[in-house]
């Protein structure tokens, strides 16, 4: 692979540049590639910015980021154990000054910039375009999800001066916050995966959560391009709210007008064998990723190589290597003592729409002999008044997908208890720790675990007992 082409180096950085986009004081000249905000990810070179928040303050741990190997770091105090010769810059606001690098950075880059938002499908859409850019240029993308007011401004203050694409993720869950990360972001491309109930308890409806994603276009550089689901009912709506801001609008779908057409999907040998058309080019791949909201994501991913210029059938083919992200539908081969078994690992988030896919997931996999499949459900965050009817509404997708048993965690997961037939009512739990020792007698040889919850029920801790548990595992 030539050196142009890859992942990006992160940026460099002087101090001097950092004062004049700061307006911080400088008490010593230092030279930084990279800016991190968590000492236990610091890595040597880096600048430390520190955060305050609720629960910590960056100021705190600005000694261990300098054992950890930071070269400076940007601070609103001087902490009283660290060197008062440290290579430090001294602001008013430390989150303020990570937006003014953010800002400059994105100023001074000649990359062209990809935006991605969506209810669901935001960080797997990234990673996929990560996987399909690699090969072809030089790419920088977080590798985190990184996607919120201070995500953000962190990944663009890491573009490379050599960056040929950026893609940046953002997120919501209150209407003007992707209005504010557009207009730093500035993206050439804005693309939203899709429209769901995601945090509709802080909305009124499905259409103001179209409206909030819609604000990404508001950034847009240029006028520059939307990247749209064609299949989705919002589709015309959306695509009116982009008007004059969007040069073109590109669609993505099984819709027979769409710019990337799915036209044939079977899944193989434990793949998906895959042909699409891409501005009438035909295009065949192969994914190991199970369930078909990952096929619409790849899609997506091909709409945005397609805008971007680069050749599709070579990302396409890069697609067959993409693995899943931990959290986010990873499966693992776990052994429990004498018992075997799959896990299905959905534990970052939930959503109504994302818990659906995953139980289609699980119904459409095949047990070991004798075995079972199992479905470990916690409960879904932010859905304001409709939680009740939300998390009920989930039993027809729980009674298609065959589980033998289902356990639920958490307050809200008792409505879908009540809603699913007697016969797969597991054990109920308050919490995700409760739940392990339960799950572990219950599990069979040949299982097949879905494990599924928003982040705050912390269903990743089943994941991470189980794991630990493991006499041995692997992914697959």
């Amino acid at each position: 692979m030539p050196a142009d082409m890859g992942v990006a180096a992160l940026r460099s950085w002087n101090s001097i540049d950092i004062a004049n986009a700061t307006g911080g004081r400088l008490l010593r000249a230092f030279l930084v590639e990279g800016v991190a905000i968590d000492s236990r990810k610091v890595k040597k070179g880096q600048l430390f910015v520190a955060l305050g928040g609720d629960r910590f303050d960056g100021h705190d741990y600005v000694e261990k980021a300098f054992a950890a190997g930071a070269s400076a770091a940007v601070v609103s105090r001087i902490p009283g154990n660290v060197s008062v010769d440290a290579p430090l810059l001294v602001v008013d606001d430390t989150l303020g000054a990570l937006r003014c690098l953010g800002l400059a950075a994105r100023e001074n880059s000649n990359a062209q910039f990809v935006g991605i938002t969506g209810s669901v499908g935001k960080t797997g859409t990234k990673e996929m375009l990560r996987t399909c850019l690699s090969p072809l240029s030089s790419v920088h993308v977080s590798m985190e999800s990184h996607n919120n007011a201070i995500g953000v401004p962190l990944t663009l203050a890491n573009v490379g001066k050599d960056s040929d694409y950026a893609v940046v993720e953002m997120g919501m869950n209150h209407e003007g916050e992707i209005l504010e990360l557009t207009s730093l972001v500035r993206p050439h491309i804005a693309l939203i995966t899709s429209i769901a109930e995601t945090h509709i308890g802080n909305f009124k409806s499905l259409r103001e959560i179209a409206d909030a994603k819609a604000e990404i276009f508001c950034g847009l550089d240029g006028p520059g391009t939307v990247i749209l689901n064609r299949d989705s009912p919002f589709y015309r709506y959306l695509r009116k709210l982009a008007g004059s801001k969007a040069q073109r609008c590109v669609t993505f779908g099984s819709a027979p007008s769409a710019t990337v057409r799915l036209v044939e999907c079977n899944f193989l040998d434990n793949q998906y064998v895959l042909t699409a058309e891409v501005a009438g080019q035909i295009i065949c791949y192969r994914m190991s990723t199970a369930g078909l909201h990952w096929v619409y994501n790849s899609l997506a991913v091909l709409a945005c190589v397609y805008c971007l210029g680069e050749d599709v059938q070579r990302a396409a083919a890069s697609l067959s290597s993409f693995e899943l992200m931990p959290g986010r539908g990873r499966v693992y081969l776990l052994r429990l003592g004498p018992k075997s078994c799959r896990l299905i690992d959905e534990s970052y988030n939930a959503s109504p729409t994302s818990v659906s896919a995953a139980l289609k997931v699980l119904g459409d996999s095949k047990p070991g002999c004798l075995g079972r499949r199992v479905a470990v459900l916690g409960d879904m965050l932010e859905l304001g008044e409709r939680e009740r009817a939300l998390h009920a509404g989930l039993s027809r997708d729980v009674v298609a997908a065959r589980p033998s048993v289902v356990f639920t965690v958490g307050s809200r997961m008792l409505y879908l208890r009540e809603a699913l037939p007697p016969s797969l009512r597991g054990p109920h739990f308050d919490t995700a720790e409760e739940a392990v020792e339960p799950l572990v007698e219950e599990i069979h040889n040949g299982d097949v675990v879905l494990i599924k919850g928003s982040f705050s029920t912390q269903m990743g801790f089943i994941v991470s007992a189980l794991r630990n548990r493991s006499n041995k595992y692997e992914a697959v």
